[in-house]
């Protein structure tokens, strides 16, 4: 029968205490690493908060830059609209005005047109009262004027059937001073012919007697 070895108290409390310190530096290592832990966790803990943060803010700069530009574009896009409209409306309105004007030229020329058309009566008779006056006065210029065209047309007839019965009065002078110098030398031819003709009676009255004779014998 094997007996145990006995342990004094010593010896225990020796053991217990090495145990105590044993654990007394395995918990204050722990401790430390726990307090290392917690230190890097919490470093880590606030880089990333920081980094988050900073992501945010990055995150919140571009939504608000894209909030911003969209903004713009929309109040740009707006302001073109209107713009575009505006000039719509202007060009409506100044076409509206352009026709309302080109209305009113065209009533007053109608107007005028229509005034001048009612005047054309009394025109065209003062017109023709004018043309009346001037066609009796003209009429009467040239009934003076053919007046006396027919009065030197006369003068100038006379003064010319005058020569004319002038030359022929000369004329006939002359040619009966011709006639009566014809009717002498006439007289005179006739008045040797009738001569002649009696020589030529005679002398042949007095052959045929010759020849008679000539014939009895």
């Amino acid at each position: 029968m094997s007996s145990k070895p006995s342990i004094k108290v010593d010896t225990k409390l020796a053991i217990i205490a090495a145990l105590d310190a044993v654990f007394a530096e395995a918990k204050a290592e722990f401790n430390a690493n726990i307090a290392q832990q917690a230190s890097e966790f919490k470093a880590s803990l606030e880089q990333q908060t920081t980094d988050h943060e900073r992501e945010l803010a990055r995150r919140k700069e571009q939504d608000e830059y894209d909030f911003n530009k969209f903004k713009r574009d929309r109040e740009d896009e707006l302001n073109d609209k209107l713009s575009k409209r505006t000039d719509a409306v202007v060009s409506r309105e100044t076409a509206v005005y352009h026709r309302e004007e080109a209305v009113k030229a065209q009533e007053q020329n109608t107007a005028d047109l229509q005034a001048r058309i009612d005047a054309v009566p009394a025109k065209l008779e003062s017109i023709a009262q004018e043309a009346y006056n001037q066609g009796k006065q003209d009429a009467a210029n040239e009934h003076e004027v053919d007046l006396k065209l027919k009065m030197a047309d006369y003068d100038a007839n006379a003064k010319i059937d005058k020569a004319k019965i002038e030359a022929l009065e000369a004329s006939i002078a002359s040619q009966n001073g011709t006639i009566k110098t014809l009717q002498d030398e006439l007289a005179k031819a006739n008045g040797r012919v009738e001569s002649i003709a009696k020589d030529a009676f005679t002398a042949a009255g007095a052959q045929k007697i010759s020849v008679t004779n000539s014939t009895g014998k």
